[in-house]
């Protein structure tokens, strides 16, 4: 599952790297590296994957 999703935590709404860990954990990680990665439970009510993100669109 290593790839970009929308996921919501404690009711904000981020978009972040996945990574499916042993023991049924979920890494959260980030590519910029000012912001460090933090691992979850995603059983957790405060957390909910929305969606895989497929593109971006950005002004020419």
């Amino acid at each position: 599952m290593d790839r970009i999703h929308v996921i919501e935590m404690e009711g904000t709404l981020l978009v972040k790297r996945l990574v499916v860990l042993p023991g049924h954990r979920v890494r959260v990680s980030n590519d910029n590296p000012a912001y460090e990665s933090f691992v979850v439970d995603p059983h957790l009510d405060e957390f909910r994957v929305i969606g895989k993100v497929v593109g971006s669109l950005r002004a020419i």
